[in-house]
């Protein structure tokens, strides 16, 4: 594995005290019954997400560092720099976004030619209470063997992946193989060129699944038009929260 940057654990700000120490109940007990088990830079990558999945990041930071203590970043050839100065997204946020990009990180395998450049915001604007030290958002990159172009693009967005099509490949041609990612406003969820026409299927866990069909695939431009709705008519969750604007 090849890293830039790779140090970026999150820390709990806070809160969540009975599931993390369920959690680390749990950790312990399974690292007892697993004495024998081989210690590896993926079974330390595992706990660290399944602590994560239950918000208790201070307990999976030391996880992810156990793998990375096994598997340390190498540092990039010259030629790996140019890869992933080549791919890297070109971010358009709109003119009113107040959630500005705090870091990022990237991340390059090259067996599989991909490139993942995630992307760290300031906390969204709907969950001021979730202890989150920042939004987490990804954008991924499969190149061609000869390293000139992209073959594939995705992009992370509220726990669905969306393929990047014809026209968002075409568009990083005419800019030197930098693909452009849409920034959903005050959100972060990251949109390939084209986002209008792709489909998405809204679920019972949207904040705005009252303002689109949940029970049919959508395109994503009627979503963003339902999450514009939400936001001007009801605005955000929790807006008396301390933490909130």
């Amino acid at each position: 594995m090849k890293m830039l940057r790779p140090e970026f654990l999150p820390r709990v700000m806070g809160g969540i005290v009975d599931v993390c120490l369920m959690a680390l109940v749990l950790t312990v007990a399974a690292s007892v019954t697993s004495a024998q088990e081989t210690a590896t830079p993926g079974l330390y990558q595992d706990r660290g997400v399944e602590l994560h999945l239950r918000r208790c990041l201070d307990d999976a930071s030391r996880q992810y560092a156990s793998a990375l203590k096994l598997d340390p970043p190498k540092d990039l050839s010259p030629e790996q720099w140019r890869l992933v100065r080549r791919f890297t997204p070109r971010l358009f946020t709109t003119a009113t976004e107040f959630f500005p990009l705090k870091d990022f990180a990237v991340i390059l395998e090259p067996a599989s030619r991909q490139i993942a450049y995630h992307l760290f915001w300031e906390d969204d604007i709907d969950f001021p209470e979730d202890n989150d030290p920042c939004d987490h958002e990804v954008v991924w990159v499969r190149y061609s063997p000869d390293g000139k172009s992209l073959e594939k693009l995705w992009t992370y967005f509220h726990g669905r992946i969306l393929p990047g099509g014809a026209a968002a490949l075409a568009d990083s041609r005419r800019h030197a193989g930098r693909p452009r990612i849409n920034v959903q406003w005050g959100k972060h969820g990251s949109m390939p060129f084209g986002w209008e026409d792709l489909t998405i299927r809204g679920n019972e866990g949207d904040l705005e699944k009252n303002y689109y069909p949940i029970d049919r695939p959508i395109s994503l431009k009627q979503y963003q038009q339902g999450t514009h709705r939400k936001l001007t008519e009801e605005g955000r969750r929790l807006p008396d929260n301390p933490l909130a604007l």
